[in-house]
């Protein structure tokens, strides 16, 4: 803990140059309460977005106030807490006092009050011990008691609790200036009852550092978060990617044990079939002069054959021959039965004609006959094969068309023609 150089200075021991810090909710009356301290109107009145800092002399002193801007639910609060932390760069010194600027005639609720709680953490615990409640606008309520009214805003006292019990009331209205003087008392008070003052730059600047290697931290944490969820994605790829060797490597080395029992077994079936190939030479090269004794009796066997099958082969065209011999023969026996059978007739005819004859010679004396019958060409002309042998004389026609066993029916018709 560290002491500021210019807190407590000269024979009163109170510092020559008092230095205000105003802070409240928007509209609370923070740019009013400053302008009532100086005694005039150096702050604007309406909504600031920046702090501004003013200077003047009360009551024959030096005093330094600061404005801020007020935090509503219309801005961010993260954008109003760095303005007002950069506030306290305005002084030349760290302040003496914190003015928490509470307007009476709204409700402080429990919201409030942990706002108020969020803003003044921004300054570190201590911030209480130097802080005051300021009520402005004190006439609306006339003659109530400042205590009896905190004790009705169970919120409120909480707040007023932590500031040691301080608070004051300024009449915006009043000329005296009475409230003032009694205001920069309570602040000479406060500051000689305090020895102990953390200088609260110093502490800004370190929170500001806390906050900065809090960030840092926070980064770095959330990138070794994300290294580690990395390095755990990449142990799950490479565990995943292991387990894939080792199946591939499994599945390799089942497919090459399998690989190898094929060739084992084409080794084997190799092997069989050479030795089969082998007992097959050998049969073969002992068979060989059997099949070459087997090549000359099979000559032999077809030389016989030839010579066996010679007569035999004669034997069938006589036999061809011979049932075409058969077949005329029967032909021609058919033909001598028809032809017996019309030369019955024939000679039944000249017999019966010869009797006439000679019945008729014995009447009429007559010893010649003058026109014999033909028979030969009665029968040539029946016969089928006599056409093509119409040209050759009759007797001789007779000879050649006529069956064996009609052979004297030949020497008949001759002698018949002779007459």
């Amino acid at each position: 803990m560290e002491f500021s150089s210019d807190l407590l200075t000269g024979e009163s021991g109170l510092p020559p140059e008092l230095r205000i810090m105003l802070l409240g909710k928007r509209g609370a009356g923070l740019s009013s309460s400053g302008n009532t301290i100086l005694g005039r109107e150096e702050f604007d009145t309406r909504t600031i977005t920046k702090s501004v800092k003013r200077h003047g002399e009360v009551a024959g002193r030096q005093v330094v106030v600061v404005d801020t801007p007020g935090w509503n639910i219309e801005e961010t609060p993260e954008k109003v807490k760095r303005e007002i932390v950069r506030s306290v760069s305005l002084f030349p010194a760290d302040p003496h006092v914190l003015l928490l600027v509470v307007d009476a005639r709204c409700s402080f609720t429990e919201k409030d009050r942990r706002e108020v709680e969020d803003y003044l953490e921004l300054f570190g615990d201590t911030i209480w011990r130097h802080t005051i409640v300021l009520f402005p606008c004190w006439e609306c309520f006339k003659d109530t008691p400042i205590e009896k009214y905190i004790e009705s805003k169970t919120a409120l006292q909480s707040i007023v609790h932590k500031c040691g019990n301080r608070s004051h009331i300024l009449n915006f209205n009043r000329a005296d200036g009475t409230q003032v003087t009694g205001l920069l008392e309570k602040i000479d008070k406060m500051v000689a009852e305090k020895e102990q003052w953390y200088p609260l730059q110093m502490y800004l600047k370190t929170e500001e550092r806390n906050r900065e290697l809090k960030q840092r931290n926070d980064e770095k944490e959330r990138e070794k978060e994300e290294l580690e969820k990395r390095c755990e994605e990449k142990e799950r790829e490479i565990d995943k990617l292991k387990q894939e060797v080792r199946e591939k490597e499994m599945t390799q080395m089942e497919t090459e044990q399998k690989h190898m029992r094929e060739v084992t077994e084409l080794k084997d079936r190799e092997e069989e079939r050479q030795g089969e190939i082998e007992d097959l030479r050998k049969e073969n090269e002992g068979k060989g002069e059997e099949i070459s004794q087997l090549k000359e009796e099979l000559s032999k066997l077809k030389k016989e054959n030839e010579e066996s099958t010679a007569p035999v082969r004669n034997i069938v065209e006589i036999d061809l021959f011979m049932s075409g011999e058969r077949r005329s023969e029967l032909l021609w026996q058919e033909e001598d039965r028809r032809m017996q059978s019309e030369e019955e007739e024939l000679r039944a005819q000249h017999q019966a004609e010869q009797e006439e004859r000679e019945r008729g010679m014995r009447e009429g004396g007559s010893t010649r006959v003058a026109n014999p019958p033909d028979f030969a060409g009665r029968l040539l002309e029946n016969h089928p094969n006599s056409r093509p042998y119409s040209h050759v004389p009759t007797p001789m026609l007779a000879s050649l068309v006529l069956p064996s066993g009609l052979m004297f029916s030949r020497f008949y018709v001759f002698s018949c023609r002779v007459l």
